[in-house]
């Protein structure tokens, strides 16, 4: 098991879910947006966007694991 860290204080706040990030991640770099960008395979430029696509994974994965505790999110959760 993993466990996410704040890089503010240096101490683990919450296991990992891999399952969930792995679905994030894989779905974030199949998008096909930035391929028709006129310079995306440049090294420099294929390299800031791989960064931007890391950085809205983390955040989706924040977003998603704060909501998670949500009554309505549950209550939807388990309708599925």
């Amino acid at each position: 098991m993993h466990l996410l860290t704040d890089s503010l204080v240096g101490a683990a706040v919450m296991p990992l879910d891999e399952a969930l990030l792995n679905e994030i991640a894989e779905t974030a770099f199949r998008c096909d947006r930035y391929s028709t960008l006129p310079y995306a395979h440049q090294p420099s430029v294929k390299k800031a966007i791989e960064s931007q696509v890391a950085a809205e994974v983390v955040i989706q994965y924040k977003r998603i694991k704060l909501r998670q505790h949500n009554a309505i999110v549950q209550q939807l959760n388990a309708l599925l």
